[in-house]
């Protein structure tokens, strides 16, 4: 059972160090999206995705020790055993974080993507309005643009 411990926490110290990366991603994608790099959003996403996939495989191989944990945790000595609780809760922290900052990443995506449509329902309307006062054959129709989420 000790050996197994000692595999979960060897899993767990992985596991932690793939947040750790894909926290780090998502720092720098919050300066990206702040910058407006689509182009560097777009290879930073790439990049998430690989990190994401392989937590995906560690998670299943965490699937025994989660419904394990007790009594491996109770096999080993007391040092590590403390450290594997250091990196479960650790993990849980890392991942709240991510969260929480692609939370807040999509919240300020879905402003711009507002604004977006704002400043081209605003063009329409000035074009139409141009238009009008022109005399040319372009007729301003109503000043909305509906733009589909798909």
């Amino acid at each position: 059972m000790q050996d197994r411990g000692r595999e979960a926490l060897e899993l767990l110290r992985h596991h932690v160090a793939a947040l750790g990366r894909l926290e780090g991603l998502a720092h720098r994608q919050r300066d990206l999206i702040e910058r407006g790099d689509t182009r560097g959003l777009l290879a930073l996403l790439t990049r998430r995705q690989e990190v994401t996939d392989e937590l995906a495989g560690m998670v299943k191989r965490l699937e025994g020790v989660r419904r394990d944990w007790p009594q491996l945790r109770a096999g080993l000595p007391p040092d590590e055993a403390d450290a594997a609780q250091r990196l479960v809760d650790e993990v849980g922290s890392r991942m709240r974080r991510v969260i929480e900052s692609d939370t807040e990443d999509a919240r300020t995506l879905d402003i711009r993507k507002q604004q977006s449509r704002q400043g081209v329902s605003e063009m329409v309307c000035a074009q139409g309005a141009l238009s009008a006062y022109g005399g040319t054959e372009a007729s301003p129709r109503a000043c909305r643009v509906e733009v589909d989420d798909a």
